[in-house]
């Protein structure tokens, strides 16, 4: 066939050559067909689900994760729990100086002279190189001054996302969000009092206005994560929504999310059980892989090894938020946790650290997982029906019940009908012969109904 450039640019021409493309990659390539079709881009459309849905959570939830982090910094420097630059000099100043004080003093116990300690600390203090570090610090703006503790196990960075550089964890978001509040805390508090309000008031003020996230954003590929982890059923429940408009967008998108994925992952099973068993038969003609009790322990075999597998390409991504030892105990742990959709949330993905590239390469080695497993369970089935193998269905025997008196030959073998066989067509002409012989014509209507 031949086209023109002009004829190419038509988006009917386009179509039929993609048509035709795909027609002749079905025939000569069904398994790549097959594969990119109902696994690659079906998974691909859930991706765009989680970032289109995990976005807009993000932007609901942000302004009041902002919120809440910018009150829980107000109630710690109420509190005097947030140390400044010279505050603490005042603090590093005296462990110097006790340090001096015991220079050159092997033994483990020691005899103090309190009262000569507490005249060589004065004297320290008061006139050592410290006393002149601190008068130096002391000539600093207050806007300069910087948080030398943080709050880092109560903020949450699930929604927001700050400009940090390198790997963003907890403490370095906490950290950022301090400091960043205290410059504009001491900015407010200036401002407050140049425009004649007391002091003791000013402070008020600027602490209960000052915030640390000016320079942040919404976390778009964080909330990609979480929808993600809401559509699998994982839910690790280290971050929740707040909001209404958050919580109405897992109720619907989350519910439909999480049909279209079992949807997806069933067929991404279908497919590839049946390229894989077509593999063992045809390629390493070793057909024991595709039933009974070998095939069952093959996958149960595969399954456990991608668990190992996939903790450590997890461990190795550092994607996960690990408290305690970095340990291959615990890794195999969370992949465990992760692939089986148990999810307890002791070890979970970073979502303050996730990058929009990583939703193209996590979500199909968990769908994998998904696979290795639903594969096993469907082996293990298979296997179990060929250990205790029934020649009626449950409707035939249920019926039989009811009618004893149904001779075995008129009971029809629930194999030759396939899928479309209720009760009334299994026994229709059993229940007619019997009809005619001892069944009055009355209960034979209830029968049949």
């Amino acid at each position: 066939i031949q086209i023109t450039f002009t004829q190419l640019a038509e988006p009917q021409t386009r179509m039929l050559l993609l048509l035709k493309f795909g027609k002749r990659l079905k025939d000569k390539c069904p398994r790549i067909y097959y594969s990119i079709t109902q696994i690659i881009a079906p998974l691909l459309l859930l991706i765009g689900c989680c970032f289109l849905f995990g976005s807009l959570i993000a932007h609901y939830e942000y302004d009041v994760e902002v919120s809440m982090n910018n009150h829980l910094i107000h109630i710690s420097f109420d509190n005097g729990d947030l140390l400044t630059d010279v505050e603490a000099a005042f603090v590093e100043s005296g462990r110097n100086c006790a340090s001096s004080y015991f220079d050159g003093v092997s033994d483990e116990i020691v005899s103090v002279n309190l009262t000569d300690f507490d005249e060589y600390m004065m004297s320290c203090k008061n006139g050592g190189q410290d006393s002149q570090d601190l008068n130096n610090l002391q000539s600093i703006p207050s806007a300069s001054a910087t948080f030398t503790t943080s709050s880092t196990d109560h903020l949450e960075f699930g929604w927001i996302s700050c400009p940090t550089s390198g790997t963003r964890t907890a403490h370095k978001l906490a950290v950022y969000a301090e400091e960043e509040w205290m410059k504009d805390f001491a900015r407010l508090n200036e401002t407050y009092i140049q425009d004649g309000i007391l002091e003791d008031e000013a402070v008020s003020y600027a602490s209960g206005n000052a915030t640390g996230f000016a320079n942040c954003g919404a976390h778009y590929s964080g909330g990609a994560l979480f929808f993600f982890t809401i559509m699998t059923t994982i839910g690790y429940g280290t971050h929740t929504t707040n909001t209404t408009e958050g919580r109405v967008i897992v109720y619907i998108a989350g519910f439909f999310c999480v049909l279209l994925f079992t949807a997806v992952s069933s067929i991404a099973g279908n497919i590839s059980l049946i390229i894989f068993d077509d593999f063992a038969t045809h390629t390493l003609k070793y057909d024991k892989l595709t039933k009974g009790p070998i095939a069952t322990l093959f996958w149960f075999t595969v399954f456990w090894a991608w668990i190992i597998i996939y903790g450590q390409l997890v461990y190795l991504s550092n994607k996960h938020d690990l408290p305690g030892d970095d340990t291959t105990e615990n890794h195999i742990w969370f992949s465990f946790i992760t692939q089986t959709t148990i999810g307890l949330g002791d070890i979970a993905f970073m979502q303050y650290d996730f990058k929009t590239q990583d939703m193209f390469f996590i979500p199909y080695m968990t769908l994998f997982g998904f696979v290795v497993l639903a594969n096993f369970l469907v082996k293990w089935s298979e296997w179990m029906i060929m250990l205790f193998p029934t020649d009626r269905s449950l409707e035939v025997l249920l019926e039989k019940g009811r009618n004893p008196k149904l001779d075995k030959s008129d009971i029809l073998d629930v194999e030759e009908l396939g899928s479309n066989g209720p009760s009334v067509k299994l026994i229709e002409g059993a229940l007619d012969e019997v009809a005619e012989n001892e069944i009055v014509e009355k209960d034979l209507s209830k029968t049949k109904e």
